[in-house]
């Protein structure tokens, strides 16, 4: 068993997505990008609709829709780890 994969945060779902973590271009897409900003926008939207604030959803959307212009559309939803690594990665260049 992996360091800390009894922990809190080693629960089912970290060990259900570390190979799409680890080996993401080997990694068949479990729930895609797409499916994931419908969620978020059909979320959003409902909430709007009802005066309901929803700053982490919000947050998640444009970070999905980032991933999304960065090419990112057609992989798992585990592909916002690589983004926000790019994203990283290019600040610290600039």
């Amino acid at each position: 068993m992996p360091p800390g994969a009894a922990s809190a945060a080693g629960a089912p779902f970290v060990a259900y997505k570390r190979a799409a973590f680890l080996e993401p271009d080997t990694t068949p897409t479990a729930f895609a990008l797409e499916l994931a900003e419908k969620d978020l926008g059909l979320i959003t939207e409902l909430a709007d609709a009802l005066g309901v604030p929803t700053p982490q959803a919000r947050t998640n959307l444009e970070l999905i829709r980032a991933a999304w212009q960065d090419g990112r559309h057609g992989n798992d939803f585990s592909t916002i780890a690589e983004h926000l690594r790019a994203t990283r990665a290019s600040a610290t260049r600039t």
